[in-house]
């Protein structure tokens, strides 16, 4: 459905900033903006549902996560009661609605963009990819760092300290849910490898925040 939206309303929406041209070169060019925009609203609305999924799916993601660690570098989690369980499944749907209202404020300023003629919808086409990329590496990567009580702040940090490896993340991801059929398997594939590179980034250490509320 999605899809078929995109397919119908996109050309139409950059005919009411740009008229479709009647010169050759210059239908070219607004058919070729058409495809990349196409593509590119299609993959952020896949994402919005990603994170969206990501706040009602979040004590099935740690879990997973939780054993993915334990398997990898051996870190079995000392035994909880339900009360701190649950406190840590909190602590990171919270976090997950934070990043989707980010992501909200982000996709806003995006459209915004978009209304300015030729440069407008470049720009929006790779903010889009470079907003998309690092909101799914925040999210796959939550697992791991919410064990660790990092605040949100603290996680942000984390990926600046790592700009390649969770950058190079977000985009695999981003890709993969833009694949039909792989898309159905892509968040708990995307959570595994973001679990284990954590783990490899911080060597098995506590990358901790003085506060895990902010």
């Amino acid at each position: 459905l999605s899809g078929m939206g995109v397919l119908i309303f996109t050309p139409m929406w950059l005919n009411g900033i740009w008229p479709r041209p009647a010169e050759p070169v210059s239908l070219i060019a607004w058919r070729v903006i058409v495809v990349f925009l196409g593509m590119a609203l299609f993959v952020m609305f896949s994402v919005g549902m990603y994170l969206i999924s990501g706040v009602v799916g979040a004590p099935f993601y740690d879990r997973l996560s939780e054993r993915v660690e334990a398997v990898w570098i051996g870190r079995v989690p000392p035994e909880r009661t339900w009360e701190e369980q649950l406190t840590d499944v909190m602590w990171s749907v919270a976090h997950s609605s934070l990043a989707l209202l980010l992501w909200m404020v982000c996709s806003v300023v995006l459209v915004a963009l978009g209304f300015v003629p030729m440069l407008g919808q470049i720009m929006e086409i790779a903010g889009g990819i470079a907003m998309m990329s690092f909101f799914l590496a925040r999210e796959v990567l939550d697992g791991p760092a919410s064990r660790r009580q990092l605040s949100f702040s603290a996680k942000l940090a984390f990926m600046k300290r790592h700009p390649g490896m969770t950058g190079g993340l977000g985009l695999a991801t981003m890709i993969c849910l833009g694949v039909p059929v792989l898309n159905l398997v892509c968040m708990p594939m995307a959570i595994v490898g973001a679990t284990m590179m954590f783990c490899d980034l911080e060597g098995g250490t506590a990358d901790r925040a003085p506060d895990a509320s902010q």
